[in-house]
């Protein structure tokens, strides 16, 4: 299943699908800030607040262009494993 753009902010979510970006070459073609509303869009771990003042997460979305050759994160569809690199792409760099 693919989302476009233009109906992200009346889709719901879904398992395995596929939510498309805009044409525009800046951060306004962003998915998740349409998708979900309040949610941050830039970095790769974006975050969104509760609404009610806990202070808690309600979303944590992990975002990865799967373009990183050299340290290509990887998604195993049979586990759902996620092997995400994110700015951890030097080599020997202790791990936050």
């Amino acid at each position: 299943m693919k989302v476009q753009f233009e109906d992200l902010e009346k889709s719901d979510l879904y398992i395995d699908c596929i939510y498309k970006g805009g044409k525009a070459p800046n951060m306004s073609s962003e998915p998740f800030h349409k998708l979900i509303p309040g949610c941050e869009n830039a970095g790769g771990f974006r975050k969104k607040l509760r609404e009610d003042g806990s202070g808690k997460y309600a979303y944590v979305v992990l975002y990865t262009s799967m373009e990183e050759l050299e340290w290509p994160d990887y998604l195993d569809e049979e586990t759902g494993i996620f092997r995400y690199y994110g700015d951890n792409r030097e080599p020997g760099r202790e791990l936050d």
